[in-house]
């Protein structure tokens, strides 16, 4: 995702317990990383507005989680599209 969705999971406060955060962000419990991602919301199966499925711009944005993740890193070599958030400014496709 281009940006984070107003209703976006990694909005402060959003996510109250520390250990879902930690799991959202694919950190185990050594502290360490692992090479997944966390969906978007709004682009899961069924949703409205057709998108395909996209990595959260949250995770996408976070220094450490996105380093890790072998689909960003395997986006980042094969090239990534970015999709605006629904009501987002640029509804559009935009990259």
């Amino acid at each position: 995702m281009a940006d984070q969705c107003t209703t976006c999971i990694g909005r402060p406060g959003t996510i109250r317990n520390p250990q879902r955060r930690r799991e959202l962000l694919g950190v185990d419990a050594n502290g360490r990383y692992d090479e997944g991602h966390t969906v978007c919301h709004a682009t899961l199966d069924g949703n409205p507005d057709g998108l395909p499925a996209a990595v959260c711009a949250w995770i996408a944005q976070h220094p450490q989680a996105a380093a890790h993740s072998l689909a960003l890193r395997m986006a980042a070599v094969t090239g990534i599209e970015y999709i605006s958030a629904p009501g987002a400014a640029g509804d559009d496709a935009s990259g």
